[in-house]
């Protein structure tokens, strides 16, 4: 399901969206440091691509015990990093996406 992102698609998709300057999102995130790809590879991503939403996945609740406001908090302090990341950053973030997709296949597999 992220092979979307880590092959390309959804970058081509965002280049065609920001040319026209239609808005877009993807998803889903789960809580921050959690997920099969953890969420702040994915909202990095989001940022690179100038994506204007997401959508949490259901792991985003996670238990019975979860803060949502904390959680959503952790997001939005995550968001605020990303706005003073420079290029490399972005491009090394895209970097481990690839390389967390390609072994969560081979795992499958």
């Amino acid at each position: 399901m992220f092979e979307v992102l880590s092959g390309g698609l959804v970058e081509y998709i965002a280049e065609k969206c920001n040319k026209r300057k239609v808005k877009f999102g993807f998803g889903g995130i789960a809580r921050i440091g959690d997920g099969i790809l953890p969420a702040e590879y994915i909202l990095g991503e989001h940022y690179r691509l100038g994506s204007n939403s997401v959508i949490l996945s259901r792991t985003f609740k996670g238990n019975d015990n979860y803060d949502l406001e904390l959680e959503v908090k952790k997001v939005r302090n995550r968001e605020k990093e990303f706005t003073n990341w420079k290029e490399s950053q972005y491009i090394e973030n895209m970097g481990i996406v690839i390389e967390k997709v390609n072994l969560f296949l081979e795992n499958i597999k």
